[in-house]
């Protein structure tokens, strides 16, 4: 994965950030003239150290990677589901964002349950006054394309239409996880926020081998059933795996075991202290690029990870998931 990139090959830029047990995923799509961007979810969960100075520090960070790529026009803001590991930073964003000129063009989100968290009502009553074109119901969102350049998309794959009701049903916002497919050709990386075994294996049609996957819980537990877990990571026949491991986080046993039957391997955003394989060295941000050809590059290398997947063995497993 350190082969050379032909100057015309179509990219995209999917960073994955560290910001502990959390998530927040910026992907950037080069086409048409100029550069295409979405953000995926913006949060963190509470309980961590001087978080306020965290949350702070991610919006800067979000801030500065568009600024980076000369990104003034965020195309969209996709939000999984309402949970504060997956919201609870996405206001502070879009306030620094707009004071800076800024603008928002489509947010996609859920009321996802009855008595959502109130700092997931008050985004999307911010949102509507800072310039954000519409705020659109992921609800039906089989194959809800986002945004396309060429032979780059990025599209909504769930939560399905029954899955949904105005109010979210009885369902858990986990059920209602949204689940994104990003593809540049042939390559495809699939972020899944909190969705667990059985929707994934619900998407038959469209997670089959998929060449990076965000991981489901940031590591945690996807079903309390093997087979349920083992089915998914079947289907789904990755190459890596990206977990976003943080300090709440217990990394769970039947999610390993499953990786570990693939072959792939494993790369992690954050530390936990349950994880007793990981290393400040393979904790970080990782820009992942997908290129034509089932390839993709990372950076940090995918190597950097102290131990690969494929040498877990499920009493390893077992080790990791004792803390």
């Amino acid at each position: 994965m350190t082969d050379q990139q032909d100057p015309a090959e179509p990219v995209v830029d999917v960073h994955a950030l560290d910001v502990g047990h959390g998530a927040c995923t910026v992907v950037f799509v080069a086409g048409d003239g100029h550069t295409k961007s979405v953000l995926i979810d913006c949060g963190m969960k509470r309980g961590q150290p001087d978080i306020a100075n965290k949350l702070l520090l991610l919006r800067k960070r979000v801030v500065e990677l568009l600024r980076k790529h000369e990104v003034t026009h965020l195309d969209a803001i996709i939000v999984s589901h309402s949970d504060e590991d997956h919201t609870r930073g996405l206001s502070g964003f879009v306030d620094q964002f707009s004071k800076q000129g800024g603008t928002i063009g489509t947010v996609y989100a859920n009321r996802d349950r009855p008595g959502i968290p109130g700092m997931f009502q008050e985004f999307l009553e911010f949102i509507s006054k800072k310039g954000a074109r519409k705020v659109k119901s992921i609800k039906g969102a089989t194959e809800r394309r986002v945004l396309s350049a060429g032979a780059c998309a990025i599209r909504i794959l769930a939560p399905e239409e029954e899955n949904v009701t105005v109010e979210g049903g009885e369902r858990s916002s986990n059920h209602l996880s949204a689940i994104v497919r990003i593809i540049n050709d042939d390559t495809s990386l699939l972020v899944c926020g909190d969705a667990p075994a059985t929707v994934v294996s619900e998407l038959s049609h469209a997670v089959k081998n998929v060449d990076v996957l965000l991981a489901s819980h940031h590591g945690g537990n996807m079903s309390e059933k093997d087979s349920e877990v083992n089915d998914a990571y079947a289907l789904l026949n990755p190459r890596l795996v990206v977990f976003s491991a943080g300090h709440a986080t217990t990394l769970c046993e039947r999610q390993l075991t499953a990786i570990a039957n693939t072959g792939a391997a494993l790369m992690c955003t954050g530390v936990t202290k349950a994880c007793n394989i990981s290393s400040t060295k393979c904790a970080g941000d990782i820009a992942i690029q997908l290129r034509t050809g089932k390839r993709f590059v990372t950076d940090p290398p995918v190597n950097t990870h102290q131990v690969s997947v494929k040498l877990y063995t499920p009493r390893a497993c077992k080790q990791i998931n004792r803390d």
